[in-house]
C-alpha cells in the first residue's frame, strides 16, 4: 500500500502545487475502488513514510484532517515535489 500511496503522491505532485496525505488516500480509493477503512487499515502507521522518499520538501503549511473521524483534530503536513518534472 505504501507503494500505491507514493505513486498517487507523485501523480498529484505533478498535477498540483501542493500535496497532503488525504489527497493520496482519495486517489488510491478512487483508482482501486476501496474504502477509506481498508486504505487506512492497510497503510496503518506507514502514512508518515509516503513523503520520505527524497523527492519531497515540506511547504511549512498544514491542513486539518477531514476524512477520518478519529483523526479530526490532526493536522497533516503539506508537501511539494522538489522537481515537478521528476
Amino acid at each position: 500500500m505504501l507503494g500505491l500511496m507514493r505513486r498517487a503522491a507523485h501523480y498529484l505532485g505533478k498535477t498540483h502545487a501542493e500535496v497532503h496525505i488525504e489527497m493520496c488516500y482519495r486517489e488510491v480509493i478512487r483508482w482501486y475502488d476501496i474504502g477509506l477503512k481498508e486504505a487506512t487499515d492497510v497503510l496503518d502507521g506507514a502514512a508518515g513514510s509516503v513523503f520520505k522518499d527524497g523527492f519531497w520538501v515540506p511547504t511549512g503549511r498544514y491542513v486539518r484532517a477531514t476524512m477520518n473521524v478519529r483523526n479530526h483534530a490532526r493536522e497533516h503536513k503539506v508537501w511539494r515535489l522538489k522537481d515537478a518534472s521528476a
